[in-house]
């Protein structure tokens, strides 16, 4: 988390394990945006990061609501989430793959 900005903003980098395809970033970017409007959401694609921008008092609702739609993501691909840990499965699934 960085220092405030002018509007008092801070800005986050939510990152995962994962390498997202096209469908996936947008799923979380709509998933960010719906729970939280009030935020500015970005992939940086390059950093493989998603970068948020809100208020202070905002930061665990974001943080929470980037969680949840990973635990979506994960539990749509249907491998047990220990498993993708240690196993490296090619997946084919549309949101997102394992690096």
């Amino acid at each position: 988390m960085t220092a405030l900005d002018n509007n008092g903003f801070v800005e986050l980098h939510l990152a995962s394990i994962w390498r997202y395809h096209p469908a996936g970033v947008e799923r979380v970017l709509a998933a960010l945006r719906h729970g939280h409007p009030e935020g500015q959401y970005t992939f940086e694609e390059e950093a493989g990061w998603f970068k948020a921008s809100c208020r202070p008092g905002n930061v665990s609702t974001v943080q929470s609501l980037f969680q949840n739609v990973l635990s979506d993501l994960e539990r749509s691909i249907h491998i047990p989430p220990l498993m993708s840990l240690v196993i490296d499965l090619p997946l084919t699934k549309e949101d997102f793959s394992r690096q």
